[in-house]
């Protein structure tokens, strides 16, 4: 009889350190487990981080200015993007995407970079301008709602469904072109000229300053080679269109160049090919 107690006291009568240690890393595995399933459920069904990685503006004399975002979804599902907007310190809002037929599929996990159509110009305001902002975030319009990044350097998260931002001005971002060429506001000029007789034309646009965006060139019949003339001309004859075209008439008669000068502004105003 009393062996058979010390066995019970020894097996069922208390729980040694191991079984306490045990139980305690089964109790914590468990909720661990749920912890992690429930954090993975909210990232594949409810999360909506979405960050800017970075963000570039671009400027090209010749070929338009364009901003370029890079967006980073730390979501476990994709996304189907309609829209992003990009503000700047809450007062300007710019549309980096196209169309809304146009639908992105910005994957899980994944990494975005959406480079905007290039344009002439912003109304009101100017890209270095907006380089210049202290705070930047995205207003993103997806088909499950719309999602609003943290501002870029900030600590801060800011989140919200809002489609809308008062407080900022939407830019609309104007495309001019000229015979099939985006045209910046700093081009004063389109010479078009092409050899008599012959049909092939070419375009090549004057700036303010007086250079230009590719050399004006010519064929020698005699040598059968082509003649590189010049990529500039003087900024006080640029000035003056009665000068810039005296000067092409003298530059262009000794190889029977037929050319025609456009003033842009002029062309522009007229409403020739432009479109915002």
């Amino acid at each position: 009889m009393i062996e058979t107690c010390y066995i019970v006291a020894e097996t069922g009568g208390h729980m040694r350190w191991y079984d306490v240690l045990n139980l305690i890393g089964s109790i914590l595995s468990g909720i661990g487990i749920s912890a992690i399933t429930l954090y993975l459920t909210y990232l594949r069904f409810f999360s909506k981080h979405v960050t800017i990685a970075g963000i570039g503006f671009h400027h090209r004399s010749w070929e338009g200015d364009s901003i370029r975002l890079t967006l980073r979804n730390h979501a476990m599902r994709t996304f189907f993007i309609r829209e992003v907007y990009c503000v700047f310190d809450d007062k300007y809002a710019v549309k980096i995407t196209g169309d809304l037929n146009d639908i992105i599929d910005f994957n899980s996990r994944g990494t975005l970079v959406i480079t905007q159509k290039p344009f002439s110009s912003l109304h009101g305001v100017t890209t270095y301008e907006l380089s210049m902002a202290k705070k930047v975030y995205a207003h993103i319009n997806t088909t499950f709602g719309t999602i609003k990044t943290k501002p870029m350097n900030k600590t801060k998260r800011r989140w919200g469904r809002k489609k809308s931002y008062p407080d900022a001005t939407v830019l609309t971002a104007f495309r001019q072109e000229f015979n099939g060429k985006l045209v910046m506001p700093s081009v004063k000029y389109a010479l078009v000229y092409w050899p008599k007789g012959k049909e092939t034309q070419t375009t090549v646009f004057i700036h303010k300053g007086g250079h230009m965006s590719e050399e004006v060139r010519s064929y020698d019949m005699n040598n059968n080679k082509n003649l590189d003339i010049f990529n500039a001309i003087p900024k006080e004859i640029a000035a003056s269109y009665d000068r810039t075209r005296a000067l092409f008439e003298e530059v262009f008669a000794p190889f029977e160049i037929v050319f025609v000068l456009h003033e842009l502004k002029d062309v522009i105003d007229a409403g020739h090919n432009g479109s915002p």
